[in-house]
């Protein structure tokens, strides 16, 4: 169904944010940054991939392809201006104006989810939970092909192209399938009719699972081979195809009766307790995943590795956060339907299995980095379509675009404390204490870097 495809294409180039920790490092060389200020623009793309409220508003009362659009825009013009300024084409812009670059560009993802999932779940709304992992997890594997291409393309060494490219990419994908998301209501002639549909769809959902996970693995399996192999271009180039062609499967839409329409009769106090926990959930789970996959290039780098490796640490939590988001989706289906257990079970599990992705930094050994960008990449994304499902059962779909925002309120400010204050501030607390032993003093407007043998 070309619906279906052009949901998927569009939210394979909407990951941008997770190009962070690749980049960051060339605004870290270029401007000369310390890690607080590198953590301060990480907060504000946390800022607006978080409280992206504004675009359900303008959802609400706006066609889907507007909103479509408006994402196009703002992820074109963010990383264009940031690209200009790396490369020296306009002036060295204030922290301010940087902070506002990125906010733009991040902005994009919130308009771009806004757009595809709730039209997705309208459609098949007695697959939400299938449907919302397969779209969520092109997301997490979004940073994954992009780097294929850029690596076609530009090749590995040109890192500052890469700016460019998640700039003017995803625009272009969004803009050549902006008219074929919408809602999509084919009434049903009876309900055996309606079981029917509802079967054929869940096969081509698993369809649709497969030829991903298969895309999943080959770029797991190239990931790991560039670690140690030189590809040539027309190789790279090869690959890139590959990873772009997907063959698009037949899904028939159904007007089914929302389920979670029911929730409407719960009372106000029981709903208010519900989005409270499910903001504390976000406040300490998101926020700690999101400030290890901002900071995974420097705790890299402090602990020796190599920038290819850090390539490979970024595709890896790429990679798995595309298998978080599945399993999230396609398991916690399964799990609810066969054996009733709820999805808050798995949410807390998945909060739990985190903490050992975390242990492998604070503890690391030779490789510990490879395991921890596994784990906290899989984790995260388990976290993310838990949540977002969660608030589809208990809250039902009239205003599910604007919830869908309004429940990730409590991440960047997260994000902020333990990333821009407490992880930055330690960093170059630990950074200047090295440069001591050494007898050197930091220049102002050089890079502040530290390795792991400063703190032991």
């Amino acid at each position: 169904m070309v619906h279906h495809f052009a949901s998927l294409m569009m939210m394979a180039g909407c990951g941008t944010i997770y190009f962070f920790g690749i980049y960051s490092k060339e605004l870290k060389v270029t401007f000369g940054y310390d890690q607080e200020t590198l953590n301060l623009l990480s907060f504000s793309k946390e800022l607006v991939v978080n409280i992206g409220i504004y675009a359900g508003l303008i959802a609400e009362v706006t066609p889907t392809w507007f909103v479509l659009l408006l994402g196009a825009a703002m992820n074109f013009s963010g990383y264009f201006m940031i690209w200009l300024a790396v490369t020296g084409k306009i002036a060295k812009p204030q922290i301010w104006q940087m902070c506002a670059y990125i906010y733009i560009a991040a902005n994009s993802m919130c308009f771009i989810n806004t757009g595809i999932v709730p039209a997705c779940v309208k459609n098949f709304p007695e697959s939400r939970g299938i449907i919302i992992g397969l779209l969520k997890g092109y997301i997490g594997l979004s940073a994954a092909i992009i780097t294929q291409i850029y690596i076609a393309i530009y090749g590995v060494q040109d890192r500052r192209s890469i700016i460019l490219l998640i700039g003017w990419l995803p625009a272009a994908i969004t803009l050549v399938f902006l008219h074929t998301i919408r809602p999509i209501r084919i009434s049903t002639e009876n309900q055996q009719h309606s079981q029917n549909q509802n079967k054929n769809q869940l096969r081509m959902f698993f369809q649709f699972l497969y030829v991903s996970i298969g895309l999943a693995l080959f770029l797991m399996a190239i990931t790991l081979t560039q670690k140690s192999v030189l590809f040539l271009l027309a190789a790279q180039a090869a690959t890139a195809t590959v990873v772009t062609i997907e063959k698009p499967q037949e899904v028939i839409p159904s007007k089914q009766e929302d389920p979670a329409s029911s929730s409407s009769q719960r009372e106000q106090q029981e709903l208010d307790i519900d989005m409270l926990i499910i903001f504390i959930a976000t406040l300490f789970g998101l926020g700690s995943s999101f400030t290890a996959t901002d900071n995974l290039a420097q705790i890299g780098e402090a602990l020796g590795y190599k920038p290819q490796a850090i390539n490979t640490f970024v595709s890896l939590h790429s990679i798995w956060n595309f298998f978080g988001r599945i399993f999230s989706g396609f398991a916690s289906e399964i799990l609810l339907m066969k054996y009733k257990i709820p999805r808050p079970l798995m949410l807390t599990l998945a909060l739990i299995l985190a903490s050992f992705g975390y242990l492998f930094i604070v503890f690391p050994f030779p490789g510990s980095l490879y395991f921890a960008s596994v784990i906290i990449g899989f984790t995260l994304e388990l976290q993310l379509p838990l949540c977002v499902t969660i608030i589809s059962e208990l809250f039902g779909l009239k205003h599910y675009a604007l919830l869908l925002n309004f429940s990730q309120l409590m991440s960047p400010l997260a994000s902020y404390i333990l990333s821009a204050k407490i992880t930055g501030a330690l960093y170059d607390k630990e950074a200047k204490k090295e440069l001591a032993r050494l007898g050197l003093q930091r220049v102002k407007g050089q890079p502040l870097n530290m390795h792991w043998n400063s703190v032991l």
